[in-house]
């Protein structure tokens, strides 16, 4: 899989990684975890029925 970032968000990976010391393949790894769990989520509540944030109506 092939990830493409703008140079602001890699601007920000990189200035989050200095700051907290951990390598930039761990940071992106994660953000690609949390990523996937909230598709999963979301996923999971389409199918049984629940309103999508997005399509929800105020």
């Amino acid at each position: 899989m092939k990830l493409t970032f703008s140079n602001s968000t890699m601007d920000v990976i990189m200035h989050e990684c200095r700051r907290t010391g951990t390598p930039v393949a761990t940071l992106i790894n994660k953000l690609v975890d949390a990523e996937a769990e909230r598709i999963r989520i979301n996923l999971k509540k389409s199918i049984e029925g629940e309103p999508n944030d997005r399509s929800r109506k105020n």
